[in-house]
């Protein structure tokens, strides 16, 4: 596919942009993803002693292999002295964060807690109104299978019940698209609204993989 030369010329572009701007900070949201690991390479070409920090987009665990890593390999380039590109720290949500990056080999002032950008405004929780169905929410990660399976699982089980079931499709991945959703049309409603507007009229949320789970959490 596209995604070597894609990340080619992402890297070329931040070493273009810190080469001009001789900037001392970087800052990304995207921790270990591919793209952040771009800028970072760029930003290393043009900035040798730039400091390389991430903010944390969405939540983590042991599964989640882009936020654990091989420290070893990753940070110390072991064993052939070839270190893959990553942050020099890490701003995380909580502790729990905290404690899945320090276990992937980041020292204690390279992890801080501060907090989730995308939680700044948690708004209000939804109020049900007398004889009105319970909403429910399927926030849709990009792992269509397991989606598909949490769709299957939902219908079956608020069958014969007073129960709304709607489905928020991930921003870069339509399950709604797929023709294996067709089954479900009659059964679960699109949404069409934003995140917030989607969760202020839930009552509960069902998700596998989504980091939407940590909103309705708020909430």
């Amino acid at each position: 596919g596209a995604g070597i030369p894609r990340l080619t010329l992402l890297a070329l572009a931040a070493e273009r942009a810190c080469s001009a701007l001789q900037p001392r900070v970087v800052l990304t949201f995207l921790e270990a993803l591919l793209h952040s690991r771009a800028v970072y390479a760029g930003a290393r070409r043009a900035c040798p002693g730039v400091r390389l920090w991430s903010a944390q987009h969405a939540s983590y665990c042991r599964d989640k292999t882009f936020g654990v890593f091989d420290g070893a390999r990753e940070l110390h380039g072991e064993p052939d002295g070839c270190p893959l590109p990553a942050p020099d720290g890490i701003f995380v949500m909580g502790t729990v964060s905290e404690s899945l990056w320090r276990a992937s080999g980041y020292p204690a002032d390279a992890v801080v807690v501060t907090g989730g950008l995308r939680y700044l405004d948690a708004g209000r929780p939804h109020r049900r109104g007398p004889g009105q169905p319970m909403a429910v929410l399927i926030g849709a990660s990009m792992l269509a299978d397991d989606e598909l399976d949490l769709c299957e699982a939902a219908v079956e089980a608020v069958r014969g019940l007073p129960v709304r079931l709607r489905l928020r499709d991930h921003p870069y991945a339509n399950l709604s698209e797929r023709p294996a959703f067709r089954r479900f049309r009659d059964a679960i409603e699109v949404t069409t609204g934003t995140a917030d507007e989607d969760l202020d009229a839930s009552d509960l949320l069902l998700f596998s993989h989504s980091g939407l789970a940590e909103e309705a959490l708020v909430r």
